[in-house]
């Protein structure tokens, strides 16, 4: 998929809440950060392409082959407090409402929530607790 992210910057030593929404009907995609849009646009080749059952999610770490093919100098560097999917599109509404509210349990995707994510935890990963709520 050809994904610009608008050069967004979120490694500033501060917390941020991102959001990326996209729906496969039209290829559109938002980019959201700290509850403001700053892009969208389409992925052309993703039309009418719904990601597909039964794959595995990775965070944190780009591969350049289906479930390998891993390099040190392409993990993510920093913390995450979470990470939810949905089957559908969020509404901007929602994404404010979740960007200024960060509460233990918070809410979660009816896909994969984060409780999923962490429970399949592997590799060089500190577990600590979250201190941006």
């Amino acid at each position: 998929m050809n994904f610009r992210p608008h050069n967004v910057k979120v490694n500033d030593g501060r917390w941020h809440h991102i959001c990326i929404t996209w729906q496969a009907k039209d290829g559109q995609y938002s980019f959201y950060k700290d509850g403001r849009n700053l892009g969208s646009g389409s992925i052309p080749d993703s039309i009418g392409k719904p990601l597909e059952a039964n794959g595995t999610w990775v965070l944190g770490q780009e591969q350049d082959a289906v479930g390998g093919s891993f390099e040190n100098h392409q993990t993510a560097d920093g913390e995450f407090t979470g990470f939810n999917i949905w089957d559908k599109v969020l509404s901007p509404f929602q994404i404010i409402k979740m960007s200024k509210k960060c509460e233990s349990g918070g809410v979660t995707g009816n896909v994969k929530s984060w409780a999923d994510f962490v429970s399949g935890i592997q590799g060089n990963v500190k577990m600590i607790k979250s201190t941006c709520c």
